[in-house]
């Protein structure tokens, strides 16, 4: 899925941005939590409490919204994580967080801010998995963690074809 979308949107530069990609999904509102408080007249005091971001599923007649609320206080590269982890809340259909669900939106979202042809080639560049790490947490812009579960993550098996279209797209945004 996460290819699906950078080759649709012809995600040609490193790095990705989850926040553009959700602002244009159709029936989806993307609030901070801050502008959510006044534009949706929620309480502020329980808003985001434990959480970095929520997707709300709302039906209005026979039409399903979304509305996707985060806080932009904390690490960059964590809240770009966030929001990816939103969007494959969004794009996968989820209706609640179970824990299959959780482990699905991180997959997603591993896979939408560092792509497998980038993880190959930077792997390839890379003298070890330390180094192999730092180079994908720089040109992805995303933690050390995020790269590391990138380096450990199975092949997601995408059909050559789209791997093909995927690593032309983005092989000019990298070094080497």
């Amino acid at each position: 899925m996460a290819a699906r979308v950078l080759l649709k949107r012809r995600t040609a530069a490193l790095p990705v941005d989850p926040l553009a990609i959700l602002r244009a999904c159709r029936d989806t509102r993307v609030y901070t939590r801050e502008a959510a408080v006044e534009a949706l007249n929620l309480p502020p005091d329980d808003l985001l409490r434990h959480e970095d971001a929520v997707t709300l599923r709302m039906s209005v007649g026979e039409k399903v919204h979304y509305v996707v609320i985060y806080r932009v206080d904390g690490n960059p590269a964590r809240l770009r994580f966030t929001l990816a982890h939103e969007l494959g809340h969004r794009l996968l259909g989820h209706t609640g967080s179970t824990p299959a669900e959780e482990n699905a939106t991180d997959s997603f979202a591993s896979h939408l801010l560092c792509p497998e042809p980038v993880v190959r080639r930077l792997r390839a560049l890379s003298a070890d998995d330390a180094d192999a790490a730092d180079r994908i947490a720089v040109a992805c812009y995303v933690s050390r963690s995020c790269a590391r579960m990138a380096l450990r993550r199975p092949a997601a098996g995408l059909p050559p074809d789209t791997a093909a279209a995927l690593d032309d797209l983005l092989a000019p945004s990298l070094p080497g």
